[in-house]
C-alpha cells in the first residue's frame, strides 16, 4: 500500500508540474488536432489558443480564424485541449485596436455573459425542479426571475450595439 501512494503522489507531483508550469510557459501554439463536436463531426484543425470557454483554430487548408465553445465538443476533445496552453490568439495584428476591433470586443464580451447566464438558468431550473418546499421554490423562483430580467437587459444591449455597428 505504502507503494502505491509513494507512485500516486509521484503522478501527482509530474502532474502539478506540467499542468501548473510546463504546459503554459514553455509549450508553443500551434498544434494539428482532431477535435470532434457533440454531433459526433470531427474538425481536423490546426489549434491556435483555447481559453476555458473557447477554442481558437484554422481549418487545415482555411486561413480564417475561427472561435468555437468548448462546451459543444465531445468529452474527449475537451479533456484533450487541457493538455494545451491556455493563451488565445490576439485578432487584431497591430499592437493597437481599432474601433472595430474593440466594438467586436465588447459585443463578444457580451456572448460571453450571455452564455454564463444560460448556463446559470440551467442550474437554476434544475435546482426549482429539485425543490418540493414551496417556499425555496419560491425562492428560486425569484432567482430565476432576476436572472431573466438581467438576460432581457443584455439582449437589449446586444440589439442597441448591433443596430449602431451598421
Amino acid at each position: 500500500m505504502n507503494h502505491v501512494l509513494k507512485i500516486v503522489l509521484l503522478i501527482a507531483i509530474v502532474a502539478g508540474g506540467y499542468f501548473g508550469v510546463y504546459r503554459d510557459k514553455f509549450l508553443q501554439y500551434p498544434y494539428s488536432v482532431s477535435l470532434t463536436n457533440m454531433d459526433g463531426e470531427v474538425l481536423n484543425v490546426n489549434l491556435l489558443g483555447r481559453s476555458s470557454r473557447m477554442v481558437q483554430f484554422k481549418k487545415t487548408g482555411d486561413q480564417m480564424l475561427y472561435e468555437y465553445p468548448i462546451s459543444k465538443l465531445n468529452v474527449v476533445s475537451k479533456v484533450k485541449l487541457t493538455f494545451y496552453p491556455n493563451k488565445l490568439v490576439r485578432k487584431s495584428s497591430s499592437g493597437s485596436s481599432s474601433g472595430s476591433d474593440v466594438s467586436e470586443m465588447h459585443l463578444q464580451g457580451m456572448n460571453d455573459e450571455m452564455e454564463r447566464y444560460v448556463e446559470q438558468m440551467k442550474l437554476l431550473r434544475v435546482k426549482l425542479k429539485s425543490k418540493s418546499n414551496p417556499v425555496e421554490r419560491g425562492h428560486v423562483q425569484h432567482e430565476i426571475d432576476l436572472l431573466q430580467e438581467k438576460i432581457n437587459v443584455l439582449v437589449y444591449k446586444m440589439e442597441l450595439h448591433r443596430s449602431r455597428s451598421k
